[in-house]
C-alpha cells in the first residue's frame, strides 16, 4: 500500500486531504476495459455505461497519478479524457452535480454552486492517428471558461450524448477542498499481533489552528482511502482525544488496511520489440496480441521494495507526438 488520502468534511463544503505517494516510471497503453452494466439512474459512482466508451481519465494536471481532487480558487484543474472506439465524431455533453458527503444527490440549485452554465458541450476531440484501431479522442478541463466551481465538496461529473441526459455515456466522482485544517499523518506496521505481518495502521492527527470546531465527535465526518478506492474505505472514526486545537485517532483496529502485495508492472508502449515483463507480441489481423511473462514465486527471495503506480497506467507510445491519439488498443494476456 502507498497511496493513503485522508479526507476530512465538516459540512459538504470543507474537505482536505493528505497523499502520501511512491511512483514509478510504469507506462502501458490504452487499455483499461471498465465497462460496466448498472441502472443508469445510479450517477453517484464512477461508471461506463456504454461499451464503446474507453480509457476514462479524471485527473488532476498537477499530478498524472494524483485522485481526482484539488483545491478551491487554485490554479489547479481537472483533466478529463475518454475515448469513443466507435470512431465517429459524437455529440457529446456534461454537467458537474453537488453531492453530500455520503455521495447522495444534494438539493442545492446549480446556481449555488457554479458560475456558467448547468450543461456545457465536450468541444475538443481529434481522431486517432496511424492506428490500428479507430477511436475519437475527447478531452475538457475543469473549470474553464464556461463553468467555474464556487464551493467546495463532492461533485459528480457526468457525461452523455446528444444533450440527453438519461443518455448517459460515463460518471465519475471528484473533490474539491478548502484548505483549512493541518493534518499530520503516518502508515506504520499495524500494532496489533496477529495483523503486523499483513497490514498497515493509519494514524493521524488534525490541528485545526484558528479554524474551531464546536463538535469536532459530531461536525466531522473522516473518510481514509486506500489507494483511491471507496470499497474498502474507513470512515466515522472519532478522535480518541482531543487537546486544545489538536484532534488525536490513534487507534489499533479500527484504522488498519490489508497491505497486500506491490503491483507488477509491464511495458507495452512499444509493439514492435519487446520490453519489460513481455513475452510475446504477435500480431492477428486486425489487433496485436501481447502475452505477458509469467511471474516467478518469490516466497523463498529475499524481500524487496519496488516502487509502483499503485495499480495505475500511462498512456504512451514510443515516438508518438500525441500518445492520446497515437497509442494502439491491444489484446493482453495475463
Amino acid at each position: 500500500m502507498k497511496l493513503i488520502q485522508i479526507l476530512i468534511g465538516k459540512t459538504i463544503n470543507c474537505f482536505l486531504y493528505l497523499i502520501m505517494i511512491n511512483l514509478s516510471n510504469t507506462k502501458i497503453i490504452n487499455a483499461q476495459n471498465s465497462f460496466q452494466e448498472q441502472n443508469p439512474a445510479n450517477t453517484n459512482n464512477d461508471h461506463i455505461y456504454k461499451s464503446n466508451i474507453q480509457t476514462v481519465l479524471l485527473k488532476n494536471n498537477s499530478i498524472d497519478y494524483l485522485y481526482p481532487i484539488f483545491e478551491l480558487n487554485s490554479t489547479e484543474k481537472l483533466i478529463l479524457r475518454f475515448d469513443d472506439l466507435d470512431g465517429d465524431i459524437k455529440d457529446y455533453s456534461y454537467k458537474i452535480i453537488l453531492c453530500n458527503s455520503d455521495w447522495t444527490i444534494n438539493e442545492l440549485s446549480h446556481f449555488d454552486y457554479i458560475e456558467g452554465f448547468e450543461i456545457n458541450p465536450v468541444n475538443d476531440y481529434e481522431t486517432s492517428f496511424n492506428t490500428l484501431v479507430s477511436y475519437t479522442h475527447y478531452w475538457l478541463s475543469i473549470p474553464n471558461a464556461d463553468l467555474q466551481i464556487t464551493k467546495a465538496g463532492n461533485y459528480i461529473l457526468k457525461v452523455f450524448e446528444n444533450s440527453n441526459e438519461e443518455n448517459i455515456a460515463f460518471t465519475r466522482r471528484f473533490m474539491i477542498f478548502n484548505n483549512l485544517i493541518l493534518i499530520d499523518a503516518t502508515a506504520n506496521q499495524a500494532i496489533h499481533l496477529d495483523l503486523r505481518k499483513t497490514s498497515q495502521e493509519i494514524d493521524f492527527t488534525l490541528k485545526s489552528g484558528n479554524h474551531k470546531i464546536i463538535n469536532p465527535y459530531e461536525d466531522l465526518k473522516i473518510v481514509i482511502l486506500q489507494n483511491g478506492r471507496w470499497d474498502n474505505r474507513i470512515d466515522n472514526l472519532k478522535p480518541q482525544f482531543v487537546r486544545d486545537d489538536e484532534l488525536i485517532y490513534d487507534y489499533d483496529l479500527e484504522n488498519v488496511f490489508a497491505a497486500g502485495n506491490e503491483f507488477r508492472f509491464f511495458n507495452c508502449k512499444n509493439t514492435r520489440f519487446k520490453s519489460e515483463n513481455i513475452l510475446q507480441i504477435e500480431y492477428l489481423e486486425p489487433d496485436f496480441h501481447i502475452k505477458l511473462e509469467p511471474d516467478k514465486k518469490r516466497i523463498f527471495k529475499q524481500y524487496f521494495t519496488q516502487p509502483d503506480l499503485n495499480g495505475s497506467f500511462k498512456i504512451d507510445r514510443e515516438h508518438a507526438s500525441d500518445p492520446h491519439s497515437e497509442a494502439d488498443y491491444v489484446y493482453i494476456y495475463f
